[in-house]
């Protein structure tokens, strides 16, 4: 069965879509080298388990690590530290870890791999835009771009129907379609040629609420789809764009589940340039950057982490992922420029 869910589940970690092993450990923020080494010990037998030819093939686990923590046991860390994205405000010297491994089936091709983080750091010297210049470009080009409400979202056989054809790449049914528009917890921008939707974005909320009485607030930024006669048009962007408003807007009334938002991200193909070269318009800064900023050489990917339809042929199955991400305070500015 097709899973349209993208943050996954919480702790303990468990089987996932695409044959892996995922999980957020919540059980409180990794402040010692002894909360650390407990947390290694869950993952060294699941890592352990990855043979080849066998299934599942990957674990990935993320994880809130103080800065000390990561900087003083780098060494127990690296051989499993993918990603790290610093994180500002309510959780300033925290960073948000995320930690893989791979069976020997599923590695990345060293040629694709050299292509996609080209493809990263390239996009990562674009300008960045303005949040009207993200909006105004698909207006002008014809379409209308908006958030649906979620009452708008509810028993529309039409919509439906045309969301389910607009999705038709990730193999999501008619009723799969219907669970994503009736979740409360997805925001869903779109874009309309005439009265057809025809690229669209999700945003899906959550929060991660930890033992020791933190809650951490994401959005991630998912799923989009822009059908190929209307591709060129900043459909993508201006689609991201409106829905970091909407995050924004309910964040600053403390909607957001509750509280205000900590965190946006995207978790990139790194061999689709165009999304890579709007995520830094739309004011988002990749990890792979973001490590190398604070000193800390990370791989800054998701090796071959989820299948990806569409796009010129590859030799790998699954698709490096390249995070990136805007904290709050950068997203409050970027929403009013």
């Amino acid at each position: 069965m097709t899973v349209t869910s993208s943050i996954g589940p919480q702790w303990p970690p468990r089987h996932a879509s695409h044959h892996r092993i995922k999980g957020i450990d919540n059980r409180g923020i990794i402040v010692s080298g002894g909360h650390l080494l407990g947390l290694l010990a869950t993952l060294e037998p699941l890592c352990g388990r990855l043979v080849h030819g066998r299934q599942p093939d990957r674990v990935s686990v993320r994880a809130l690590i103080t800065d000390e923590v990561l900087r003083d046991r780098l060494e127990l860390l690296a051989p499993l530290i993918e990603v790290a994205i610093p994180l500002r405000g309510d959780f300033d010297h925290i960073w948000l870890v995320y930690l893989g491994a791979n069976g020997p089936g599923r590695q990345s091709e060293p040629d694709e791999l050299a292509i996609a983080t080209g493809n990263v750091d390239t996009a990562a010297q674009r300008a960045r835009s303005s949040c009207r210049e993200c909006l105004e470009r698909p207006v002008r080009e014809g379409y209308r771009l908006t958030e649906l409400t979620y009452a708008s979202r509810q028993r529309n056989a039409v919509l439906q129907e045309q969301m389910t054809d607009l999705y038709g790449r990730f193999g999501w049914s008619f009723a799969q379609v219907g669970e994503i528009l009736q979740d409360p917890n997805n925001l869903i921008a779109v874009a309309f040629a005439d009265d057809r939707p025809v690229s669209a974005g999700i945003a899906e909320l959550s929060a991660i609420h930890f033992s020791d009485g933190n809650t951490l607030r994401v959005a991630e930024l998912t799923e989009a789809s822009t059908l190929e006669d209307h591709r060129g048009h900043g459909l993508y962007t201006g689609v991201a764009a409106t829905l970091m408003t909407a995050v924004a807007q309910r964040s600053a009334t403390g909607e957001f589940l509750g509280g205000a938002v900590d965190l946006v991200f995207g978790e990139c193909s790194g061999y689709d340039p165009g999304v890579l070269h709007a995520s830094q318009r739309l004011g988002r800064t990749f990890a792979r950057v973001a490590a190398r900023e604070h000193g800390l050489d990370f791989p800054g990917f998701l090796s071959q982490h989820v299948p990806i339809a569409g796009g010129a042929a590859r030799k790998s199955r699954y698709h490096d992922l390249f995070p990136s991400f805007i904290v709050r305070a950068d997203l409050e500015a970027f929403v009013v420029s």
